[in-house]
């Protein structure tokens, strides 16, 4: 069985640490995983995209252009990670406290 993806793991430590409902969120909490969710959705689009244009044969002029969107929207997905990951730390620490 492969390695669980980055984002699986990601997933499957919010939903360990989910707070009870009366608990507050860490500020941002919330925001992060929205845009997390919609980077992912499209980054994938742009990439079906390209797909789509390489086999309709309509040539590559516009794929640097939906690959450089691509990358920005992979980028945005590791910063939603990294702030999820230090929320995530910050809900353990209150959590021991």
């Amino acid at each position: 069985m492969p390695d669980a993806s980055p984002d699986a793991v990601l997933f499957a430590a919010l939903v360990a640490a989910r707070p009870h409902p009366a608990e507050p969120l860490p500020d941002g909490m919330t925001e992060l995983v929205l845009r997390l969710g919609d980077s992912i959705r499209h980054g994938s689009a742009l990439l079906r995209e390209a797909a789509a244009e390489l086999a309709g044969g309509r040539g590559i002029a516009g794929l640097p252009d939906l690959l450089g969107r691509a990358e920005a929207a992979s980028l945005e997905q590791a910063a939603c990670a990294r702030g999820l990951l230090e929320a995530l730390h910050r809900l353990e620490e209150r959590r021991a406290a």
